[in-house]
């Protein structure tokens, strides 16, 4: 049983438990046995697929002799939780999917061993959508199950990302790592009401602000690791180690900083997530920040010539390239796509696999890769010279969490347009996606039951760090001005 103290530090941020640490207020081994204390409280969200105690432990209590003068790290003695398609060579990386249940890594995925050597501590792997294929976190089996919201129990935390998120959501752990090809970063963390980042990653000009290798992937040219944490301060920390780079020192002013708003994003919100948004908007205009008009109205266009295509298709090989390149046992290296697929519990997933595995996107891939793609991202990269925009504004997702027990096959309306559950959740998120923006979504607000709504941020590429710098003033502001009454 967690005491007084121990449950203090644990709902502090990353980087509140890391200065504790650091500072001799509280133990690494202690901060280790609260979230493991937590993560049994909280086991009915199923955000975890499976712990290491042991070695989590055993990892504190090297911090706490401080041998490698290991107090001195950045992240001493944070306990993290990573997303289970990150490979991870002490725990099984199963993707959420039955043939992959007793996949060993031969080793830790550079980002996760970043983090390692930087002195975070893995607890666990988070749950996900099965094979980061879908925007729900709805399992249809036993194995992993459906993960659910902390802030609704019988609602979904987003995918597919959502283990991380619920466990960050819930007080599990502070931070973790999430994986983003077309939202699975955003979604879950508006959905739970933490923030959720997405770093530039355009391959195509070898721009990638982290290391992504190690992930079991669908798309390696949209496949980003992301940080996922209660505050852009901690993700800001963490992007520190991800990165490499060093943190900005300051605050944005946000009176005068020019925010882009487009109909294209803002009108189909459903009418839950529209009465937030609009008061996160108003806020943001009261503190001086001007929101301009811009036309997004051909990005539909562009990005259906691109995700989808790209998405469709990279996944024949660069799954087979990641079993062979990262399984421990030869069984596991020789496991192929049709058999990973073959034993898939959702629906839904599999039959994108399936349109996978029957080519249904090969002909398309160059041009999508050598025309469209670039295409895309010039359109955005256009936008934020002509408007001198320092952001572009979106609600994150059109939609706020939905029941666990719906229907896989739901269609939700945008507009006038009736589209797939996963349409719509995915619809704000995937273009910046598919143009390797970095974004971030932050707490937008709650809709009048209670449930999380997101606003994201997308900055032009390699902004990272002017981005992350501006959401944590907007994050901050939105925080402070939440409770207080519009003026009239």
């Amino acid at each position: 049983m967690m005491n007084k103290n121990s449950s203090y530090w644990l709902s502090q941020g990353a980087w509140q438990q890391v200065a504790a640490v650091k500072n001799g207020h509280f133990s690494a081994r202690a901060l280790v046995e609260a979230s493991l204390v937590a993560a049994e409280k909280n086991c009915a969200l199923n955000a975890i697929i499976s712990l290491d105690p042991n070695g989590a432990r055993d990892t504190a209590d090297r911090l706490d002799r401080g041998s490698d003068k290991s107090v001195a790290l950045p992240l001493a003695g944070l306990p993290i939780v990573v997303k289970d398609n990150i490979a991870s060579a002490r725990l099984p990386t199963t993707g959420a999917t039955r043939a992959l249940q007793r996949f060993q890594a031969n080793r830790n995925a550079p980002s996760l061993q970043r983090l390692l050597d930087a002195g975070a501590i893995l607890i666990g792997k988070a749950n996900l959508h099965e094979l980061a294929s879908g925007a729900t976190c709805v399992g249809t089996s036993s194995f992993p199950g459906s993960v659910r919201n902390p802030h609704a129990l019988h609602c979904f935390a987003g995918g597919s990302s959502g283990g991380t998120a619920a466990a960050i959501a819930s007080g599990i752990v502070s931070a973790g790592l999430g994986t983003d090809t077309g939202g699975s970063l955003r979604i879950p963390a508006a959905l739970t009401g933490i923030v959720g980042f997405r770093p530039t990653h355009h391959r195509l000009s070898k721009q990638c602000r982290y290391d992504s290798r190690g992930l079991l992937p669908i798309s390696p040219h949209h496949d980003t690791v992301g940080p996922m944490a209660r505050s852009v301060s901690d993700i800001r920390l963490l992007d520190h180690v991800l990165s490499g780079r060093p943190m900005a020192k300051g605050r944005a002013t946000l009176r005068g900083k020019r925010f882009g708003i487009s109909s294209w994003a803002w009108e189909p919100m459903s009418e839950e997530v529209r009465i937030p948004m609009y008061r996160a908007l108003e806020r943001l205009a009261q503190a001086g920040v001007e929101l301009v008009d811009i036309d997004l109205k051909e990005l539909d266009v562009l990005n259906e010539k691109v995700s989808p295509i790209i998405n469709l298709y990279e996944p024949l090989a660069s799954i087979p390239d990641f079993l062979r390149d990262y399984g421990r046992e030869l069984w596991m290296r020789e496991l192929t796509l049709d058999v990973v697929v073959e034993q898939m519990a959702g629906q839904e997933g599999r039959d994108m696999f399936e349109r996978t595995l029957a080519g249904a996107t090969a002909q398309q891939y160059t041009e999508a890769i050598s025309r469209h793609s670039p295409a895309l991202t010039q359109y955005f990269v256009r936008k934020f010279r002509d408007h001198r925009l320092d952001a572009i504004c979106l609600p994150t997702t059109l939609f706020s969490a939905r029941e666990i027990d719906r229907p896989a096959d739901e269609c939700l309306k945008i507009g006038e347009r009736i589209v797939s559950r996963f349409e719509g959740y995915i619809r704000n998120t995937t273009p910046i996606s598919s143009a390797g923006l970095p974004s971030v979504s932050i707490p937008g607000g709650n809709t009048d039951v209670g449930l999380p709504v997101g606003l994201e941020l997308a900055a032009n590429l390699e902004e990272d760090e002017e981005l992350l710098v501006l959401a944590e003033s907007v994050a901050q502001y939105l925080r402070e001005v939440v409770d207080t009454p519009l003026p009239g």
